[in-house]
């Protein structure tokens, strides 16, 4: 039961960041247009960046394939983003909502980090099969 709970919470924390790496490839233009307006120049080369990062990042953590190295990935993305697109002090209180969920899926995140991805995932696989040798 724990092992699917743990496969479960890898799913539901990179949903948010697969679905946002696709977004921002089906409105690239858009999505620059707003990094641009941020003062994230050139805009394009940060978006591609982005996009690199919440796929593979998410991709790593839900299969379990060097999880640990995905979470780090995400986190990468996640804290500079949090500042400069959801400023913790801004006037606006959906901002500072926003920055509040970004540090809890930072938490998140920090968990695989420490803990890894549990037993169903491509990293226990690969575990066992290297004792077996």
């Amino acid at each position: 039961m724990q092992a699917l709970v743990l496969l479960l919470a890898r799913i539901l924390i990179c949903v948010i960041f697969a679905l946002s790496g696709i977004q921002k490839i089906l409105d690239f233009s858009g999505s620059a247009q707003a990094l641009a307006a941020k003062g994230i120049n050139p805009s394009w080369f940060f978006l591609s960046g982005c996009i690199a990062l919440l796929l593979l990042g998410s991709t790593l953590v839900v299969l379990g394939l060097w999880a640990r190295y995905g979470a780090v990935l995400l986190l990468i993305f996640l804290i500079p983003v949090s500042f400069i697109m959801h400023p913790p002090f801004s006037d606006e209180p959906m901002q500072q909502i926003q920055f509040l969920k970004n540090l809890a899926i930072m938490g998140g995140l920090l968990f695989i980090v420490v803990y890894g991805s549990g037993s169903l995932s491509i990293d226990a696989l690969r575990s066992k099969s290297n004792k077996n040798v």
